[in-house]
């Protein structure tokens, strides 16, 4: 969806509690989703956990991710990478 959006000049938002979760938001800018919408009490601490990724590496836990096959194997990568 993000690559299909990509290719048209259109953006890509979430809304919803993944937006929050340290664990999730390297995955979704790893494939490219940079806008988020959220709790306004929550927008401080999202901003310190985007601050602190680094785009290539969330680039690579993404496509790491997006190779598994089953919601076991993405639950086993998380907790090794957490």
């Amino acid at each position: 969806v993000v690559d299909a959006a990509s290719r048209h000049h259109k953006d890509v938002s979430l809304c919803g509690d993944m937006a929050r979760d340290p664990h999730m938001l390297p995955f979704l800018l790893g494939i490219g989703i940079e806008t988020f919408s959220l709790d306004a009490a929550m927008i401080p601490q999202v901003q310190k956990i985007v601050g602190r990724i680094r785009r290539s590496d969330a680039r690579v836990q993404a496509e790491a991710m997006l190779r598994l096959g089953r919601v076991s194997e993405v639950k086993d990568y998380m907790a090794q990478i957490v």
